[in-house]
């Protein structure tokens, strides 16, 4: 899903169940989720959704409370695993893309979700971003635009192996 505002920048709004696989892989926290919510509200409708739209960001226990009880009533079942990633990545990738995003930003999401998540080995491209990013900040050599380059390249390829490019 997206949006766009009055200057034609075009916002990236992650679907329901990308958004659920986002917090389950920690790349969205609790404090996003309202105005996640909020933008849900422009294509689905529940109770619940309403309700969760309506918190503040600091209400963090009643987001946690609220948030499976929005992802039931819009359909959203489990997204762990690699269609986790896969959701998880097709918004990075998207939000990216669309410039929302740099690369160091959505590398930084995927590596502290592939440290967090235990290094999946079914993920193989997040574990090359980790070395990408270990070299960026080990000055090993090659000129960060070079390191950023093969970065970039690693997440495309990720995308159509994948068969999430757009």
């Amino acid at each position: 899903m997206s949006g766009s505002f009055g200057d034609d920048r075009v916002v990236v709004i992650p679907s329901p169940a990308q958004g659920a696989a986002l917090r389950h892989l920690r790349m969205l926290t609790t404090d996003e989720v309202p105005m996640l919510a909020a933008h849900w509200l422009v294509e689905f409708d529940s109770p619940a959704l309403r309700r969760l739209a309506g918190l503040d960001r600091s209400d963090g226990w009643l987001i946690d409370q609220a948030w499976p009880e929005v992802l039931a009533d819009l359909g959203v079942h489990d997204v762990s695993g690699e269609q986790g990633w896969d959701l998880a990545i097709s918004f990075q990738l998207a939000s990216w893309q669309a410039g929302e995003r740099s690369i160091t930003e959505v590398m930084s999401q995927v590596i502290r979700a592939y440290i967090e998540n235990d290094y999946p080995r079914y993920v193989p491209e997040a574990g090359a971003l980790y070395g990408l990013e270990d070299e960026l900040e080990g000055h090993w050599g090659r000129a960060s635009e070079d390191v950023l380059a093969e970065a970039e390249q690693t997440l495309i390829e990720w995308a159509k192996r994948r068969g999430l490019a757009s």
